[in-house]
């Protein structure tokens, strides 16, 4: 090659013209994506000792080793199926959230992180976010943080505990109190640190405001098998959520294993899909009449299954838009004196096995109560009624003379093992259906059941040979 000083002049400028372009070049080239965060997704790194932290802009990295890295979109889309961390979702101890984090959805974020015991939300904001499905689904260790409440209302919050479960007055219930701890005096200056002492989830600075999706967001979520907090009652504060916007809670507290739900304004008045939303739910201390807004919902479909509930929570239920009451209160530890009155029925389309399995229908004594329907239940608009009673071994009186069914309803295993039952209303059946499942629907019935048949039944049930 030519030296420089050798060249003539228009080589020269050629030369000097090249390198000044690849200079330029070299000057605006952008780094790989994976180097950069852009506005579309939020950046994940999961340390050795099981710190993960998660942020979008400037972060100062630990000290100790990474193991993994994740870029999150911040809108996942609608079908995203699981945590973006599943693959290292045993690994997961404690979460912080920087600031900056700001999601359009959050589906499964923390699904199944079964180590997960605290987390930072302090730099998160959610304002955008409208999908929230499965947030802490599966997180059984998950707790919070500890918290030292006042010795005054934990000790009023222990004699509110012992006035109701044992229907006595304060005096009486501060003597038990006394005397089962031991106690030399009477008072709150008794309890110690450890009485006082709870383990908060505290998402009160949450804005939910746009999010629509909250199903399954606490599914299994919290301490209620845990193998060192067994003895506790942790509570989930969600006093700032504003649901005026979500549709759907099917599964939110489904096998959730907090006591205590504190929930402030929370507004349910416009959810349509409450569907078990609070199966073997543990929050034995949430009245749920004070927040639970039902006038939009129409799937109710196991909604209390295997879940302990007052007069009050019934009463407060709005049913006039639900077409799906299917197993609302199967296994369900229901009042003695269950009060339906309030229920409206009218739109409902299916009862399968609506109170499937409810062995509480009977008196403190023992005794089987009468289970009446009679002034509530409209089921002109029913077409599934299988199973609505199955199992039900403890009642023995059952109105039903409101009920209508017509030729299509089915009556499959309607009344099956409700082996106390002695007697039982079906004037307005319609004759054809139960032509059809006369078979099983009283199966491990009493021989004894006395029944009212519909008009001019006594020859078809002859025909049938029943």
């Amino acid at each position: 090659m030519m030296p420089i000083h050798s060249c003539t002049h228009q080589t020269r400028r050629e030369f000097i013209k090249a390198s000044l372009l690849s200079a330029c070049i070299a000057a605006t080239t952008i780094p790989a994506k994976a180097d950069i965060i852009t506005d579309d997704e939020i950046k994940a790194v999961l340390y050795e000792d099981g710190q993960l932290d998660i942020y979008a802009d400037d972060y100062e990295p630990l000290d100790s080793q990474p193991i993994k890295e994740w870029s999150i979109p911040r809108d996942q889309g609608p079908n995203a199926g699981k945590s973006p961390f599943y693959s290292h979702g045993d690994l997961i101890k404690s979460v912080t959230v920087h600031p900056g984090v700001k999601p359009i959805t959050m589906r499964y974020w923390f699904a199944d992180c079964i180590n997960l015991v605290t987390i930072d939300f302090s730099g998160i904001n959610t304002s955008e976010c409208v999908d929230m499905q499965g947030l802490f689904s599966g997180c059984r260790e998950l707790v919070g943080t500890k918290t030292i409440r006042s010795k005054a209302s934990v000790y009023l919050k222990l004699i509110r505990s012992y006035m109701e479960a044992l229907d006595i007055t304060r005096e009486k219930a501060e003597i038990v109190l006394q005397n089962e701890r031991g106690w030399s005096t009477i008072g709150y200056n008794n309890l110690t640190e450890e009485d006082c002492s709870t383990y908060v989830l505290d998402l009160s600075f949450f804005d939910t405001s746009l999010c629509r999706n909250m199903s399954y967001m606490f599914h299994g979520c919290g301490p209620r098998y845990s193998s060192w907090l067994r003895n506790i009652e942790p509570v989930l504060n969600i006093s700032s959520f504003d649901a005026s916007s979500c549709i759907n809670m099917s599964h939110m507290f489904d096998e959730c294993g907090y006591t205590t739900l504190e929930y402030g304004s929370f507004n349910t008045s416009s959810c349509q899909d409450l569907s078990f939303a609070f199966h073997r739910s543990g929050m034995k201390r949430t009245p749920l009449n004070s927040f639970l807004d039902t006038s939009s919902c129409i799937n109710m479909s196991g909604m209390f299954d295997h879940y302990t509930l007052s007069q009050s929570d019934i009463s407060s239920l709005n049913t006039s838009s639900c077409t799906d009451m299917s197993y609302l209160f199967a296994n369900c530890i229901l009042p003695t004196e269950l009060d339906l009155t309030t229920f409206d029925t009218s739109s409902c389309r299916s009862m399968q096995g609506m109170f499937m399995y409810d062995d509480s229908f009977a008196t403190p004594s023992g005794e089987s109560f009468l289970f009446a329907l009679n002034t509530c239940f409209d089921t002109s608009s029913c077409e599934d009624m299988s199973l609505m009673f199955y199992g039900c071994s403890n009642l023995s009186q059952l109105d039903t003379e409101s009920f209508t069914t017509s030729p299509s309803t089915d009556l499959t295993m309607m009344f099956a093992d409700c082996s106390s039952l002695r007697e039982l209303n079906l004037s307005g059946f319609s004759e054809e259906s139960l032509t059809l499942y006369l078979d099983s629907m009283f199966i491990g019935t009493s021989e004894r059941l006395d029944i009212t048949w519909p008009p001019d039944w006594q020859q078809v049930k002859e025909d049938v040979g029943f």
